[in-house]
């Protein structure tokens, strides 16, 4: 094993393949720290397409869409109906609430802005209950789900994150997992530090000379396969601690008790950002671990490293990039090649097959199914 890890440490290749995750990582977090500094502009923008959907300009002769007010009053100005009036009431209310809250955003007050914008939520909530038309950006859904986690965040004294833009370590390695699976991170990795590991033994004939060596062909290419393997599982992991390191230690920690949506099919729930961390790094490593096998046994069959590289990432990323319009995103749990995103297999939940867990069990079972194939396709090649 010595030996293969000297090997692979030995091809620049790898080095500068390493050099780039490290630059990929600085951009990364710089990106996140120059959003942090903007203090919330696209909160700002919400809140004031929410206002504007209320009171219509001055001097407003128009019709009484979009703007809520108008539509609870008579052509005299006043409410049409007692039932009117508490709308109207409600929205007035809503008006000033964000107002206010887009004062405290701005003034850094986060447990004001927090109660502040419970407090318009629970009054836009009972203005849509009351038969209120719903706002452009904020259906009754998306409002009782915000009101929940608010509740979520008062209980545990946290305040509002936005997640995709913290640069706090907890939120960055969320937001860095989420542009990861985007991209495909785990299929890149894996095909670009190891598609040349194996065949570069057929492509310079070294195999002729190990093939007098007494160690077996068959050892010779697990051994490959255990070194890979505790290469990419110590890369991954030291770059998941050093990621969280790094940024804790420049902006603070953030909380790994900040809440994540879950959907069920009966409703919607929360769980701490830090579980759902452990199941995304769980998968995505038992899923790269699929992919390495995978990746061992075309270089096997293959044995040309350009050709194995190019197959790889076609049978690999073209399913995953069409699942979402091709089949439903539930469908690709059962297949272990289709685990490239695993974001909606964790927040989207209905019994057992629709479960984490689940998940784990189809992945552990796909590398169980490749190391008993490449065992046998060494035995038969």
């Amino acid at each position: 094993m010595k030996f293969e890890w000297v090997k692979w440490k030995r091809n620049p290749k790898n080095g500068l393949l390493l050099v780039l995750l490290v630059l990929v990582f600085s951009v990364q977090l710089a990106e996140h720290w120059d959003s942090s500094t903007r203090l919330g502009e696209g909160d700002y923008t919400e809140l004031k397409a929410m206002g504007e959907e209320i009171q219509p300009p001055q001097n407003y002769t128009g019709s009484s869409e979009p703007y809520k007010m108008l539509h609870h009053l008579n052509e005299a100005g006043e409410p049409r109906s007692d039932k009117d009036k508490e709308q109207y009431q409600r929205v007035v209310s809503v008006l000033y609430l964000l107002e206010d809250e887009n004062a405290a955003r701005r003034n850094g007050q986060d447990e004001l802005r927090l109660q502040l914008q419970s407090e318009r939520l629970v009054l836009q909530i009972a203005y849509m209950e009351a038969g209120g038309t719903e706002w452009q950006l904020l259906s009754r859904k998306d409002a009782e789900k915000q009101l929940a986690r608010n509740h979520w965040l008062m209980e545990r004294g946290l305040t509002i994150e936005e997640l995709t833009t913290s640069p706090k370590g907890a939120y960055f390695l969320y937001s860095f997992l989420q542009w990861w699976m985007s991209i495909g991170g785990a299929v890149l990795l894996v095909g670009f530090l190891f598609f040349d590991y194996l065949t570069s033994e057929y492509e310079r004939s070294n195999y002729l000379l190990l093939a007098v060596q007494p160690t077996s062909r068959r050892k010779r290419y697990f051994n490959k396969m255990q070194t890979a393997a505790v290469i990419l599982v110590v890369l991954v992991l030291g770059g998941v601690i050093l990621s969280y390191t790094i940024a804790s230690l420049l902006f603070g920690s953030g909380s790994i008790n900040y809440p994540i949506l879950i959907e069920y099919a009966s409703g919607f729930g929360f769980i701490p950002l830090g579980e759902y961390l452990v199941k995304a790094i769980v998968l995505q490593l038992l899923y790269m671990l699929f992919l390495l096998q995978f990746l061992f046994l075309l270089s096997e069959i293959i044995r040309k490293s350009l050709e194995v590289l190019g197959v790889f990432l076609f049978l690999l990323l073209v399913p995953n990039i069409l699942l979402p319009f091709i089949a439903d995103a539930g469908a690709g749990r059962w297949i272990p090649f289709l685990y490239m995103d695993v974001h909606t297999y964790i927040t989207e939940t209905n019994g057992f097959f629709h479960s984490p867990l689940f998940s784990i069990i189809v992945l552990l079972l796909g590398n169980i199914v490749l190391w008993k194939l490449g065992v046998w396709v060494v035995k038969k090649r």
